[in-house]
C-alpha cells in the first residue's frame, strides 16, 4: 500500500494547457444574433439608398434614374398612411439592431483587448493563484 506519494493516479500533463471556457447558449442564441445583423444591414443599406437616391437624382422628371427609393415614393404616393404605419412600426426595431450590433462590435474587440492586456501585465490582481503557489 503506498501512502503519501502525491496525486500518482493523475493524467501527466493534465494541467498543463488551459481549457477552453465555452458559455452555454439556448438554441434561439445564434439565430437572433444572425436576424440582428440582417437588420442592421437593412438599415444600413436603407440610409445609403437614401442618399443615393438624394445625390444622384438631378430633377423631380428625370427618367433616366432609378433607385429602389424611388418605388417605394411612387407606392406610397398612394397611400401614405400605410407607409407611415409601416415606417412607424419597423424604422425603431432597424435602429435597435443597428445600435446592438455596434454595441456588440464595441464589446467583443476592445473589453477583450483590455483585459487581455491587463492580465498579461498583472495576471496576479485578477486572479489570485497566478504566479507562484509557494511562496
Amino acid at each position: 500500500m503506498k501512502v503519501g506519494g502525491g496525486a500518482s493516479w493523475r493524467r501527466p500533463g493534465a494541467y498543463d494547457k488551459a481549457r477552453r471556457w465555452r458559455v452555454r447558449t439556448s438554441g434561439w442564441y445564434l439565430p437572433l444574433l444572425a436576424l440582428t445583423f440582417v437588420e442592421a444591414l437593412v438599415m444600413l443599406f436603407l440610409a445609403a439608398e437614401a442618399v443615393y437616391t438624394l445625390v444622384g437624382r438631378k430633377g423631380v422628371r428625370d427618367h433616366r434614374f432609378w433607385s429602389p427609393m424611388i418605388w417605394i415614393d411612387g407606392q406610397c404616393g398612394e397611400s401614405t398612411f400605410s407607409c407611415g404605419v409601416l415606417q412607424n412600426v419597423f424604422m425603431p426595431f432597424l435602429t435597435l439592431a443597428l445600435v446592438t450590433v455596434a454595441y456588440l462590435f464595441f464589446r467583443f474587440s476592445r473589453v477583450r483587448r483590455a483585459y487581455l492586456k491587463r492580465a498579461r501585465q498583472t495576471p496576479h490582481e485578477l486572479v489570485e493563484t497566478a504566479g507562484d503557489i509557494f511562496g
